[in-house]
Order: C-alpha cells, then structure tokens, then sequence
C-alpha cells in the first residue's frame, strides 16, 4: 500500500504531508483486505484525476468518504455498474453466498437460468453460455469472485 501511495504521490505532485496524511489515514483503518484497497486505490486515483491540485482538505474529505468495511466496499462496487449488470452481480454473489462448496460454472448457469430476471421470463429460449459468463463474472464481480479452472 505504501508504495503504491508513493506512486500516486508522485504522479499527481502531492506535497509530502499530504502523502504522509493519506497513508497514516489509510492504514488506521481496521479490516482492510485486498478488494478494499483496490476498490479505495480506484477512487483516489479518480479522484487526484478530477481535482485540480489536491490538497489537505480534498485529502482529508476523499479518505473519509472511502468504504470502510468489506460490506460497504461490495455496495461501492456494485454502484459502479450499470443497474442490469448490478442485478446480475447480485444473484451470482447470493448463488455464491448460499453454496457449501466451490461452484462450478455450469452449476451457476443451472441456478441462474432456473431464475431468469423479469425480461427473460418469457423467453423459452434463454440460455447462459458458460464461456461467456465466466468472462462477464470478472466484469460483473471484480475481485470478489475468482474463476480458476471453471471454479467459484
């Protein structure tokens, strides 16, 4: 973490009191786990693009408008899809969430074909192909859910 701060110091020429600010902040935090910090290193690098020169209060107000705890940080995640791709987001983490064991991808095709959304309910046609929705997962899911050999 603190290299990378280093590294968005650098880029967006913050003084190095705000540096020293942002990691002393940053790494108070309790709980931090490597989703956050790519979800929490998104938005200052956003957010050091969209200032003009960023400063102490800009600093202090980023830090304290960041996700603090892993649930908040899926929520922040989601928000960032489209509402389609949020809703499908959401069932594959429930689907996720309720198995007992690592799923395979042709298991989630199963449960989410089974429960189609309202638009495709009058599809008789409906079918998810496995390569694609394991390609879209990432997209859809972003770290939260790793793929390894066809494998949730």
């Amino acid at each position: 973490m603190g290299q990378e701060i280093d590294k968005l110091a650098a880029e967006f020429a913050l003084a190095n009191n705000h540096r020293v600010l942002l990691f002393g902040i940053l790494k108070r935090m309790e709980r931090r786990t490597y989703l956050w910090w790519n979800l929490v290193r998104d938005d200052l690098q956003r957010a050091c693009e969209d200032s003009w020169c960023p400063n102490e209060g800009s600093v202090n107000a980023l830090v304290y408008n960041l996700p603090v705890f892993v649930e908040h940080t899926y929520e922040c995640m989601l928000q960032r899809l489209t509402k389609e791709a949020s809703q499908k987001a959401r069932m594959i983490f429930l689907v996720i969430l309720e198995a007992c064991r690592p799923m395979w991808i042709g298991e989630i095709v199963q449960v989410l074909e089974a429960v189609p959304s309202s638009s495709q309910r009058n599809s008789s046609t409906f079918r998810i192909d496995e390569d694609q929705l394991e390609n879209r997962i990432r997209a859809w899911c972003g770290i939260c859910v790793f793929v390894d050999h066809s494998r949730l």
